[in-house]
């Protein structure tokens, strides 16, 4: 990520947005480290994809779940 920001120029950075995968996380706060005035934060689409799998497997709503598929 470092170098990507030194390509598109320091100045032109504000916000970083990451995979929610810890690596990712540790480069994140690496970069905040390094450079002061960037942030960075993990991807809402996937954070919310993450919950969304954790529900399914829950055993009421994975019934229900497969009612449907097999509806649709």
């Amino acid at each position: 990520m470092d170098k990507v920001v030194d390509e598109v120029g320091e100045e032109n950075v504000v916000q970083v947005v990451i995979d929610n995968e810890s690596s990712f996380k540790a480069a994140g706060m690496l970069l905040m480290e390094k450079r002061k005035h960037l942030f960075w934060s993990p991807c809402a689409a996937h954070c919310i994809d993450l919950m969304l799998e954790d529900i399914g497997s829950m055993k009421q709503i994975k019934e229900t779940l497969d009612q449907a598929k097999m509806i649709t």
